[in-house]
């Protein structure tokens, strides 16, 4: 399995600059993040994988859809891989915007008429049991070593124990 951080965001390159938070929900891609997925996708072409697991995040989202281009790979999108809520920018699009937004996209896993991001500032241990709850839902598909996940720190780093940079790809065999 391939884990993706998603590409800088708004939200990245507001607070890298300034240390605050820049109040930005859901908070798209930067124009550095689109470069940064851009040539991260070019290393995916020929890597074998079939299928795009994103977080619902607009910035996973443009970061799965930039790299499905590249490999001619589907996307779905899964609640479980989404971000640690700490920040403004951790505050989703309600579902049937998304939905509207990305037609192409397999938004199954997600009710329509949800708003599905974390309610709550999650502890470490709440992300890691969402970790767990992937494992058990994802880990036993026969295609799992053919599957990219386009997610956040907090969720790869508790995942595969990496501290990934933005657009940094990592492979957990």
């Amino acid at each position: 399995m391939f884990f993706i951080r998603h590409g800088q965001s708004t939200f990245n390159e507001g607070f890298d600059t300034t240390g605050l938070d820049p109040q930005t929900p859901d908070a798209p891609l930067s124009s550095l993040g689109v470069k940064q997925v851009e040539a991260s996708a070019t290393k995916l072409v020929g890597k074998a994988i079939n299928a795009i697991i994103s977080s619902p995040y607009t910035r996973a989202l443009q970061t799965a859809s930039i790299i499905a281009r590249a490999i001619k790979a589907p996307i779905i999108v899964e609640p479980l891989v989404g971000e640690r809520r700490l920040y403004s920018c951790d505050i989703g699009t309600h579902a049937a915007q998304l939905i509207a937004a990305w037609p192409d996209v397999d938004f199954s896993r997600l009710p329509e008429d949800s708003e599905w991001w974390m309610p709550f500032h999650e502890k470490g241990s709440d992300v890691a049991r969402r970790v767990q709850a992937f494992r058990d839902e994802w880990a036993w598909q026969k295609q799992a070593d053919r599957t990219l996940v386009v997610s956040h720190w907090y969720f790869i780093n508790a995942a595969t124990g990496a501290f990934a940079d933005n657009a940094e790809v990592v492979e957990v065999r």
